[in-house]
């Protein structure tokens, strides 16, 4: 199965989206990030179950894009 991810920062906050649809977003987060972002591609493992199978991601593209 295909799926689009995205994080764009769009004036004073970062927008996520999952197949061009806004899924979150950090309000007012530009002054909050003390670092340039960058890319870490992994599976998020967000509760304390085993993990009892074996994960595997295939990455098609990685694009990074820059107003500056």
């Amino acid at each position: 199965e295909f799926h689009e991810y995205s994080v764009e920062w769009v004036g004073e906050d970062i927008v996520f989206r999952l197949d061009e649809a806004e899924v979150y977003r950090l309000e007012n987060w530009s002054d909050k990030i003390p670092e340039p972002m960058f890319a870490v591609l992994n599976f998020a493992k967000i509760n304390n179950s085993p993990m009892r199978e074996s994960w595997t991601m295939e990455v098609d593209w990685v694009r990074h894009e820059s107003l500056d």
